[in-house]
C-alpha cells in the first residue's frame, strides 16, 4: 500500500481508494451497490399487488394488523414501494408497513421470502404477519410449492449420492429408539376383511405379528366385534 511523505496513507491510488471506501457501505449492501438479498432474488410476485397511492405522508389510514387508524409516516424504496406508518397517539414506537387489504392478500399467497424481498422487510414482521393471518406451510400456496420443490430436490440429490450402510445403520438405530414404526401404525386405524377374518382363528399374538399391530390392539378389536379367542380359554364379552 503506497506511503505518504508523512507516514500517512496515499490515497490517490485508485485501487487503494476502493479498498478505503468498501468499509463505507451501508449494512446490507454490498460495495458494488447491491444488496445482499440481490444475490438470491426470489421470482416475482405470483400476482399483482397495488401499493395504496391514494395515501400521502400525514395522512390517517386504518391498518388491517393493528386494528386501528395510523398516521402515514413515509413512502419505502422497495422493489414493491410501500407507505410506512405509526399508530395514531404514539410517539414513533412501533412503525412499520401499512398493512391494506392488499397486503394481506400477498401476506396470505405469497412466499415468506417474496414478501421479504419485494417488500423490503426483515423476518419479524413476516413472521408475526402471517400468524396473524393464520397463514402457514399448508394454507399458503407458494410457501407449500417452495417446500415440495426442496423436497424433491433433495429426494433426487439423495438418490443420485445412494446411502451408505453406516446411514442405513444409523437411520434404522433411530427409528427402533423413536419407535416409528408403532407411530406410523397407529395412523392406521382401519381393519381390512382379510385382517377380520384372522380374528378368533390363532392367537392374538400371532394376529398382531401378521397384521403389524399390537397384541393389546387385536384383543381390543375383537371385544368390540364380540369374537371369541379359543387360543386363551377366555370368552370375550
Amino acid at each position: 500500500m503506497p506511503v505518504g511523505t508523512e507516514g500517512q496513507i496515499d490515497v490517490t491510488e485508485s485501487s487503494t481508494l476502493t479498498f478505503l471506501l468498501s468499509f463505507s457501505h451501508p449494512r446490507g449492501h454490498t460495495p458494488g451497490g447491491g444488496s445482499n438479498r440481490d444475490r438470491r432474488r426470489p421470482p416475482p410476485p405470483a400476482a399483482r399487488f397495488l401499493p395504496p397511492s391514494h395515501v400521502r405522508k400525514g395522512d390517517r389510514a386504518p391498518c388491517l394488523f393493528r386494528r386501528c387508524r395510523v398516521i402515514i409516516t413515509s413512502w419505502t424504496e422497495a422493489p414493491i414501494p410501500w407507505p410506512r406508518c405509526i399508530t395514531w397517539g404514539s410517539h414513533g414506537g412501533g412503525s412499520g408497513l401499512l398493512v391494506t387489504g392488499e397486503l394481506v392478500r400477498a401476506i396470505r399467497r405469497e412466499s415468506a421470502e417474496a414478501i421479504m424481498h419485494w417488500w423490503g422487510v426483515s423476518h419479524g414482521p413476516v413472521a408475526r404477519w402471517r400468524k396473524a393471518l393464520g397463514a402457514d406451510r399448508v394454507n399458503n400456496r407458494e410457501t407449500n410449492r417452495l417446500i415440495r420443490q426442496s423436497s424433491a430436490k433433495g429426494v433426487r440429490a439423495a438418490r443420485r449420492r445412494g446411502v451408505t450402510a453406516a446411514e442405513r445403520r444409523r437411520r434404522s438405530m433411530t427409528g427402533r429408539s423413536l419407535d416409528f414404526i408403532r407411530n406410523a401404525r397407529a395412523g392406521r386405524n382401519f381393519w381390512t376383511p382379510a385382517e377380520l377374518a384372522l380374528l378368533g382363528t390363532r392367537p392374538d399374538a400371532d394376529v398382531a405379528s401378521r397384521t403389524e399391530r399390537t397384541k393389546n390392539a387385536v384383543r381390543q378389536k375383537r371385544g368390540k366385534l364380540g369374537i371369541t379367542n379359543p387360543f386363551d380359554g377366555r370368552r370375550t364379552r
